[in-house]
């Protein structure tokens, strides 16, 4: 993702552009190659010929992207998303991120990336469980 004002390139996380301050809009097109390519960059096995893992997960490329299939229920003043995740075994190959307007949910398994985004601003996420190769996500 770029900068609208000033080109350069952003992380997802950044609320602000750190070269110009232009506030950064998350964009809901999302591109599936470069999310593929940053991820793999991200999770290099390699670099300056030691092993770096950036993050909780395991270095991995894709070989695929997929978007789940999911459900979406409101029970009482909960929301509650299940997300299918075949293959996905542990809670450590999920990343979940509470964005201002969104949230964007990556899981891992093999040779595949599952991701999906729900665009509409939630409460506080008050669980998260893995059960049978599904994602249980539940907002206040």
């Amino acid at each position: 993702m770029n900068c609208d004002k000033c080109g350069k390139t952003l992380d997802f996380k950044w609320r602000f552009c750190p070269y110009c301050g232009q506030r950064v809009r998350f964009r809901l097109s999302i591109n599936i190659n470069g999310l593929l390519k940053q991820f793999s960059e991200m999770f290099s096995p390699q670099k300056g010929g030691q092993s770096v893992q950036k993050q909780k997960m395991v270095s991995h490329s894709f070989k695929k992207s997929v978007e789940p299939e999911s459900k979406t229920f409101r029970r009482g003043a909960f929301l509650t998303h299940e997300i299918s995740v075949p293959g996905v075994k542990s809670m450590k190959n999920v990343e979940v991120r509470i964005l201002e307007e969104s949230v964007e949910v990556r899981a891992y398994a093999k040779d595949t990336l599952y991701f999906k985004v729900f665009n509409e601003k939630r409460g506080e996420l008050v669980d998260k469980t893995l059960k049978k190769e599904t994602l249980i996500l539940t907002f206040s």
